[in-house]
C-alpha cells in the first residue's frame, strides 16, 4: 500500500505543470497576436 500513494502524489504534480504550461500558452499566443497587429510590412523575409 505504501507505494501507491507516491504514484498518486507524482500525478498530481505532473497535472499541475501542465495545467501551468497550458495557461502559459496562451498568455504567449495572446501577446504574439498583439505583435503581428503592428508588424506589416517590417519582416526581414518579406
Amino acid at each position: 500500500m505504501h507505494n501507491v500513494y507516491p504514484v498518486c502524489d507524482n500525478s498530481q504534480g505532473l497535472l499541475i505543470v501542465v495545467k501551468e504550461s497550458i495557461m502559459g500558452m496562451r498568455g504567449r499566443k495572446r501577446k504574439d497576436r498583439r505583435k503581428k497587429a503592428a508588424n506589416h510590412g517590417k519582416r526581414p523575409n518579406a
